[in-house]
């Protein structure tokens, strides 16, 4: 038997002695107003907590243990298209999504957040590292190269006025890199 509960509140812990370690258990609130603690099933590599006030369905199974397989926000508007995936969290309160991410029908991939963070060792881009610079490291090295050329021209001017010839003292700051306008919070690839 399948019924429509409310939730109340959620937290991970173990929810029976004979359970096999901890997992997302949600008060719910059925007819009548009674409040019981009831396991809730994602499928494989999906982890969520649902928040207070979301519809849930809750089965049966066998030997009459209760479970949760699903729920829906009715507070939260997310549109999409025919054959389009969003998965996205919630504040919460579950009243406004926080990170969004949408399968789009055409093959584009739309990510939206307040920021992304990489954890990864590497990010390849159409089968390659070498499309992103980093900035600190592309500053570094020009800056290294201009103290670089600056000390050369130095060296050159003042071996040119050794051999009697006029010397040309470069001016300071001739050879610094300014590269501060090529910051970005934006990745834009483009094929």
């Amino acid at each position: 038997m399948a019924r429509i509960v409310r939730a109340k509140k959620a937290e991970k812990k173990r929810h029976r002695k004979t359970s096999p370690g901890p997992s997302i258990v949600v008060q719910t609130q059925a007819g009548g107003g009674v409040y019981r603690d009831t396991e809730l099933y994602h499928p494989p590599g999906i982890s969520t907590t649902p928040t207070g006030g979301m519809s849930l369905i809750e089965l049966t199974a066998d030997g009459g243990i209760r479970i949760l397989v699903g729920g829906h926000n009715y507070r939260l508007d997310v549109s999409q298209d025919p054959g389009e995936i969003t998965i996205f969290s919630t504040d919460s309160s579950g009243q406004k999504i926080g990170a969004k991410i949408t399968l789009k029908s055409g093959g584009n991939i739309e990510i939206s957040g307040a920021k992304i963070t990489w954890t990864g060792e590497g990010m390849d881009i159409f089968g390659s590292s070498d499309q992103l610079v980093r900035y600190s490291g592309l500053k570094a090295s020009l800056d290294a190269y201009a103290t670089s050329l600056g000390t050369y021209l130095t060296t050159l001017s003042a071996a040119v006025i050794t051999a009697g010839g006029p010397g040309v003292t470069p001016s300071p700051g001739l050879f610094s890199v300014n590269i501060e306008q090529s910051k970005t919070s934006k990745i834009n690839i483009g094929i």
